[in-house]
């Protein structure tokens, strides 16, 4: 059964790797991977609205990357077509590795090369 095959993966996810929220005052910021024997798994990741464009999820995959290479795994994830996230993977070294009608499989290889974070306060940006 399909279903039950994902809540498995969210489970093993919050087993295996919680979701780690950034110190603010309210959650924004939703995690969810998992490590399986070939490599890092993305499984989802969210945003509050308010806070996108500030660089919190570049800062939630670079954890995930920063392990990654760590450990010499990899790091796959899928993104819908059209989602604006996929220029964010792409900058942090991710590539298509497949193609379906709605989505793209990327892979990232460890020790990409990943340009760095620009330097942004986000809780002086909220004052």
């Amino acid at each position: 059964d399909r279903r039950a095959f994902g809540v498995g993966l969210v489970q093993h996810a919050f087993q295996q790797a919680p979701a780690q929220p950034l110190a603010l005052e309210r959650r924004v910021d939703l995690d969810l991977h998992y490590r399986d024997p070939g490599g890092w798994r993305i499984v989802q990741i969210q945003i509050d609205p308010a806070f996108q464009g500030q660089g919190l999820g570049r800062r939630l995959l670079e954890s995930v990357l920063n392990q990654a290479d760590a450990e010499g795994a990899p790091v796959t994830l899928s993104v819908l077509k059209g989602n604006p996230a996929q220029r964010l993977y792409t900058a942090l070294g991710f590539t298509a590795i497949e193609e379906t009608e709605l989505e793209f499989e990327m892979r990232y290889e460890p020790g990409a090369v990943r340009p760095p974070q620009p330097s942004k306060n986000i809780l002086a940006s909220r004052e």
